[in-house]
């Protein structure tokens, strides 16, 4: 990461045109829930959106660099599908941390 640039973060493989929302907390959670979990915990937000035609959704995340070095910032996207279990899909939890 460099000063001045967006994180960006893409969603893929996933429903076309379907709300999606991605959850940013500052410690690691890992609450159960439907059948998932999610590993971002608090302090935390979540970014609502609509992935593309493609199934893509990409969050462009600027200011990162504000955050002291250190800090970690773990990610996940939530987005609701009728073919998943508790009729909610969960991607893969990444981790940031700020150089």
């Amino acid at each position: 990461m460099v000063n001045g640039t967006a994180l960006q973060l893409d969603l893929v493989n996933t429903l076309p045109s379907s709300g999606a929302f991605l959850v940013l907390g500052g410690s690691l959670g890992r609450l159960p829930i439907l059948g998932g979990e999610i590993v971002p915990g608090a302090p935390h937000a979540t970014i609502a959106g609509t992935t593309d035609a493609q199934g893509v959704m990409t969050w462009q995340l600027p200011g990162w660099e504000a955050l002291p070095s250190g800090t970690p910032v773990w990610f996940q996207a939530v987005i609701p599908d009728v073919g998943a279990v508790q009729n909610l899909a969960m991607s893969n939890a990444l981790r940031f941390t700020r150089p």
